[in-house]
């Protein structure tokens, strides 16, 4: 007669189970319905040789194979079958700005038995075993993250969810060169693709700041100065642009010369000065209608 046995893959609830015959036999007619029955253990059955099956809740199940040849001939081989817990892979996550970094913190439910892998996979070609990985995205886009757990028992679970790395604004503007104590403006030229500017901030350099989208700002002094604007997205996104200003004295200008009589030629003398920078170019005005443009110059 026939020698009944069989094998079965890892068994996990709610999985597919696959049972495989492998009695030692000749022959056996596939005939009639009933050559093969497999009993699951919890009232369910099939008749086919190689059955796959779901177990609804994880548990010791004692099965029972019984196969019959041409010739009426039964045998049945039992075995005991342990349906383990399956996991149910979660994991909570935040949409970040592009150059932040993303945390991932497992979240996966399991009963009875514990997990022994984790396998992340960020949806850019990298990669991660740890249970709370974090990761650094770049360019700003929609990404799918994919975590796959494992139990010390061989079940497992998959789930997939998006995060979305938002856009950073081009920051960038303008500003007028200007001589103390003059007013400087500022005129902003940020952009943005994909989201939209919701507000900004200056910082002069002087512990004085502002938010219009455009302004100026007089300075107290002359001196250099490290000018920052913030400008921020409608998705709460931020980036900035330090550019340093110089603020120049103004020259105070300043002449002599020595009365002469006419027909003489009068020199005159530049004695203007100017902090922190030279003078370059000087614009005489002789009260005639004529003039010069050299430091020193003579008029008769």
């Amino acid at each position: 007669g026939p020698r009944a046995d069989w094998t079965h893959s890892n068994a996990c609830a709610t999985r597919y189970t696959d049972f495989m015959d492998s009695t030692i036999l000749d022959t056996i007619v596939n005939s009639y319905e009933d050559d093969w029955v497999w009993d699951f253990g919890n009232g369910d059955s099939s008749t086919l040789q190689n059955p796959t099956y779901i177990y609804p809740l994880p548990g010791t199940y004692t099965v029972n194979f019984t196969v019959m040849t041409n010739h009426g001939c039964v045998d049945t081989a039992s075995h005991t079958v342990v349906a383990h817990h399956r996991p149910y892979a979660d994991f909570l996550t935040a949409d970040v700005c592009l150059r932040d970094t993303a945390f991932f913190a497992d979240s996966t439910q399991l009963a009875g038995d514990s997990l022994m892998t984790w396998n992340w996979d960020f949806g850019d070609g990298n990669n991660s075993t740890l249970q709370h990985p974090s990761h650094f995205f770049t360019p700003a886009d929609t990404y799918f993250v994919e975590l796959i757990v494992a139990t010390n028992e061989g079940c497992t679970d998959t789930i997939l969810k998006p995060i979305i790395v938002l856009p950073l604004p081009t920051v960038n503007f303008g500003m007028t060169a200007v001589c103390w104590p003059d007013t400087v403006a500022y005129t902003d030229s940020s952009a943005i693709v994909g989201d939209l500017i919701s507000a900004f901030e200056w910082h002069f350099g002087d512990t004085q700041s502002d938010t219009l989208q455009n302004t100026w700002h007089p300075y107290a002094a002359s001196g250099t100065y490290d000018v920052v604007l913030w400008v921020y997205t409608a998705s709460g996104c931020a980036d900035s642009l330090l550019q340093s200003l110089k603020v120049n004295d103004k020259p105070a200008a300043n002449f002599g010369f020595e009365n002469v009589c006419w027909p003489e030629t009068m020199l005159f003398s530049d004695s203007s000065a100017v902090n922190a920078d030279s003078l370059v170019s000087w614009n005489w005005m002789f009260g005639d209608s004529s003039g010069d443009i050299v430091a020193n110059p003579s008029h008769a």
